[in-house]
């Protein structure tokens, strides 16, 4: 009697040169790794605190006297589940402890832009204080990856 070997392909949900077997024709893309990278136009590397006509405070990315209309932050992620979401932060120190300002997108935006970071706290925040904007990719409330750190200088706080 002779024993028959035999290779089965690949088992249901297993990540196969960067597609999943066993989805519609091993079609979704799933990235190596987790990752993700923010930026922000040199020239504008300079906050306005600002309140939105519907009474939220913003930093807006700006020009260096806070006049220019706000700029765009952009990021690009790659995330290996789907229900991963991405947030763009400022922080008030460079370890990355003080909270300032989140602004989250929705799970799954990975390729986006926002033009403004949702205030948390003004707290100790004065004109000519450098803040810390960066991205990072979460799930399950847990950050996965994490964006290079920009420093910006905060210019103008609206009253």
């Amino acid at each position: 009697m002779a024993t028959i070997v035999q290779n089965y392909g690949p088992i249901y949900g297993e990540v196969v040169n960067g597609t999943v077997q066993g989805r519609p024709n091993g079609s979704v893309y799933v990235p190596i790794s987790n990752t993700i990278a923010i930026s922000l136009a040199e020239d504008y590397r300079y906050l306005r605190i600002r309140t939105a006509s519907w009474g939220t405070r913003y930093y807006w990315p700006t020009i260096s006297d806070g006049s220019g209309a706000a700029q765009l932050i952009y990021v690009n992620a790659n995330a290996q589940d789907l229900a991963s979401y991405v947030a763009f932060e400022i922080y008030q120190d460079p370890e990355l402890t003080t909270l300032l300002a989140q602004d989250i997108l929705a799970a799954g935006v990975f390729h986006d832009n926002t033009n403004n970071v949702q205030l948390i706290s003004e707290t100790g925040v004065t004109v000519g204080d450098t803040v810390y904007l960066i991205g990072k990719l979460y799930n399950n409330s847990t950050p996965i990856a994490v964006s290079d750190v920009i420093e910006c200088e905060v210019v103008l706080i609206d009253s």
